[in-house]
């Protein structure tokens, strides 16, 4: 469901309920718990509501985190490299790290959520998304 006719604030506490049950309860959410299963899932839940948008404004907050430089990565390569670093696994997650990086996802969402709830994220650059 959808929330109608309320304040930022307001939608972003009803994103964040979202996002908490996806951590929680991946399953309930999502096909398998697997960090892209969830991807999968944020990416169809960002198409129904339209002011929660990751292919932009989560991107490049993202982009930000990462040091500003212009990138055409997609969003969950860039939230694995904040969450890994350097470290970014190349092939199939091992099993052990998805549900670390389904939590570390979270909250990044959430923190990005916090910082465009208290307008952090309106000067953020835009960049290309190809």
């Amino acid at each position: 469901m959808k929330p109608q006719n309320v304040g930022s604030g307001r939608r972003s506490a009803y994103h964040r309920q979202v996002i908490d049950g996806l951590v929680h309860r991946t399953r309930a959410y999502a096909s398998r718990e697997e960090f892209y299963a969830v991807v999968d899932f944020l990416n169809g839940y960002a198409v129904g509501c339209r002011e929660f948008d990751l292919n932009v404004g989560f991107h490049d907050w993202l982009v930000v985190r990462l040091g500003g430089q212009a990138c055409s990565d997609a969003w969950p390569r860039l939230a694995l490299r904040v969450l890994c670093g350097d470290a970014v696994p190349r092939q199939r997650l091992f099993v052990g790290m998805e549900r670390e990086l389904i939590q570390g996802l979270g909250r990044l969402l959430c923190e990005y959520l916090d910082e465009q709830d208290h307008g952090l994220t309106d000067s953020l650059p835009r960049s290309v998304v190809w």
